[in-house]
């Protein structure tokens, strides 16, 4: 590790950290740590081995391995799960950036589904002050939070029923989960929710329309531990459409993500 600069040598034995073996530490800003945990953990790594029958046969090379869905798994062991979480929260800077992209300054109510333990709704009840937020998630999820006087947290299911009325409802690494049939399930699910002109928030790393992506690699993933995959801004206004929503716009963050905004289009069957 030293060799290729995650340490330093100190003297002739010893070694000392630096600034890349810093991000592994816990107590600092944007630490990798949680991403490190998930990815050395044999869960994690051991689906790779079905990457073959997941290009062969089309199967979730996660559910070939380990004989069920990612998030099954997890909910069967809790302190990976809460490393997980650790993972998809990003950190205070991460969180600023996808904030800096989103125009929550008219919203009073934002939903935010599969939001895990709420740290990007704490970030943006921070940033305004006159926001409330639900987070929607699943029971194993959301059991262990309190709500506050502006932040709630609810049991919910996205293929069923999400929380009703909200002025915006963000979806965070939810749709990359998932092929574009339940992918656009989620988002009726959203719809059904929502009334017409209700702003709809998803981010997500882009695919190129042509060529190279720095995102093909995460699209690998998502074939691997969960049958999703990463898509285009092409594509994914094409799932809004599908599901009664509008792609106004993909803004780009200083993350390396995409804030794609859309809004509900008038009342249709869903």
């Amino acid at each position: 590790l030293a060799t290729i600069g995650v340490f330093s040598r100190s003297g002739v034995d010893g070694y000392a950290n630096n600034p890349m073996s810093d991000c592994l530490r816990a107590d600092v800003a944007a630490s990798l740590r949680p991403a490190a945990l998930f990815g050395g953990d044999t869960l994690h790594w051991r689906a790779w081995e079905g990457l073959y029958a997941a290009v062969r046969d089309g199967h979730t090379a996660f559910d070939h391995v380990h004989g069920k869905p990612l998030f099954a798994a997890l909910a069967d062991q809790p302190e990976l799960a809460a490393t997980f979480q650790g993972l998809m929260a990003g950190g205070a800077d991460y969180n600023a950036a996808i904030l800096d992209a989103c125009d929550l300054e008219r919203a009073r109510l934002l939903v935010d589904v599969g939001g895990g333990h709420g740290e990007l709704a704490r970030a943006a009840l921070q940033r305004w002050p006159g926001l409330r937020a639900v987070v929607a998630d699943r029971q194993d999820v959301v059991a262990s939070q309190a709500d506050t006087d502006r932040l709630s947290f609810v049991a919910a299911d996205f293929f069923d029923t999400l929380p009703a009325g909200g002025d915006c409802y963000l979806l965070r690494f939810i749709l990359h989960d998932w092929d574009d049939a339940p992918a656009a399930a989620i988002l009726r699910t959203c719809r059904r929710a929502m009334r017409p002109g209700a702003r709809l928030l998803v981010i997500e790393h882009l695919l190129a329309e042509q060529g190279g992506s720095t995102a093909a690699l995460l699209d690998v993933s998502m074939m691997v531990l969960t049958g999703g995959r990463e898509r285009s801004q092409r594509a994914y206004g094409a799932l809004f459409l599908a599901a009664g929503f509008a792609l106004e716009r993909a803004v780009p963050t200083d993350g390396g993500l995409a804030v794609l905004a859309g809004v509900a289009l008038a009342e249709k069957t869903l």
